[in-house]
């Protein structure tokens, strides 16, 4: 797989966008614009990305409730579902200060 999401996330403390690269297995996650055109854009709210970071929510219920917004290729998008539900699954055993 070789995925690019640009992920915009509005009334966030820290940086607006940011984007998550998932290429061979390794995934690269940056501040700001990717380095090159998205396969897939969403926006959402920083509660939302809160609780997708929590494993609270995933991506597909997200976007099926209308919290999440995403356009794009969604044959990638749904290719690297599993791949997000576990860096969410990561991310909820970290001390992180939301």
């Amino acid at each position: 797989h070789d995925v690019v999401l640009r992920v915009s996330v509005s009334q966030s403390p820290a940086s607006d966008d940011y984007y998550m690269h998932f290429s061979d297995g390794s995934l690269i996650v940056g501040i700001g614009s990717p380095p090159r055109t998205p396969d897939v854009e969403a926006e959402l709210s920083y509660e939302t990305n809160v609780e997708l970071s929590r494993g609270a929510l995933n991506g597909q219920t997200a976007t099926m409730t209308g919290q999440m917004k995403a356009v794009g290729n969604m044959m990638k998008m749904m290719s690297i579902g599993k791949a997000q539900d576990r860096l969410a699954e990561l991310e909820s055993g970290l001390d992180i200060d939301y």
